[in-house]
């Protein structure tokens, strides 16, 4: 088995909902962190805020076999991909996988991106803090982020707690 941290968004629709049915359908799910409401990044400024969060779950199979599970799921939440960094009813990212160094056409693991985004990394930090600096290539930590000692790395990224993933996990609707 391995340790994965997955990232989830969306900015469609029902946000919860979507969220609260890709998280009760994606095997081996560990712990979910908070709901966090973030700005779009490199989309439209129209674009409507994001809800996102990361999960810490295992599983046996190859990543590519788990990156096709989540497509499965943002196909089964209606997401379309009319163009580059469309809005979306579901993004499913894997993030990192503990031992797993992957550079492939379709899936590169760590995510290539992780340490540019917040609304990676917070929830991310929020369950496993080293991991989060690995990813960040620096000691990113929570209390840090909250305090601000972050804005200029991250400038133009607005990030705030949504809300507790409580609800988030034993459902199972798809």
């Amino acid at each position: 088995m391995t340790r994965y941290f997955v990232g989830l968004g969306s900015n469609l629709g029902d946000r919860v909902a979507t969220l609260e049915i890709a998280v009760a359908n994606l095997p081996g799910v560990l712990r979910a962190s908070s709901l966090y409401l973030s700005s779009p990044v490199e989309m439209e400024s129209s674009a409507d805020d994001f809800l996102n969060l990361a999960v810490e779950l295992e599983f046996a199979g190859e990543p590519a076999e788990l990156l096709g599970l989540a497509h499965d799921l943002e196909g089964q939440a209606g997401r379309l991909r009319p163009y580059r960094n469309a809005p979306r009813t579901l993004d499913i990212d894997l993030i990192y996988g503990a031992g797993v160094a992957l550079d492939t056409e379709s899936l590169v693991l760590p995510h290539p991106r992780a340490a540019q985004r917040l609304f990676v990394l917070v929830p991310v930090a929020e369950l496993d803090g080293s991991t989060a600096s690995e990813l960040a290539g620096f000691d990113f930590s929570l209390e840090r982020f909250w305090a601000g000692a972050y804005d200029s790395i991250f400038e133009g990224q607005r990030l705030e707690k949504y809300g507790a993933s409580s609800g988030l996990l034993g459902r199972n609707r798809y």
